[in-house]
């Protein structure tokens, strides 16, 4: 799956916000970069999607099974 900064930036900028990652910004000639590390929270929060996504093939699946019946 092919994404651009212009997807990527908008979403990072929202994690922080929701107290799921903090940033820093370090100087990185000739411009700052951000540094992104998740939190506590962000941490669960990815466990509990991670766990989600999980049973999303499998639910994929079921769907495709009885269209194709």
């Amino acid at each position: 799956m092919a994404t651009s900064e212009g997807t990527m930036y908008p979403l990072l900028s929202r994690l922080p916000r929701n107290g799921l990652i903090a940033t820093t910004w370090r100087e990185s000639r000739p411009c700052y970069r951000g540094h992104y590390t998740l939190t506590t929270a962000g941490e669960a929060a990815l466990t509990q999607f991670l766990s989600e996504w999980g049973a999303c093939p499998t639910s994929m699946d079921r769907i495709i099974e009885t269209e194709h019946r």
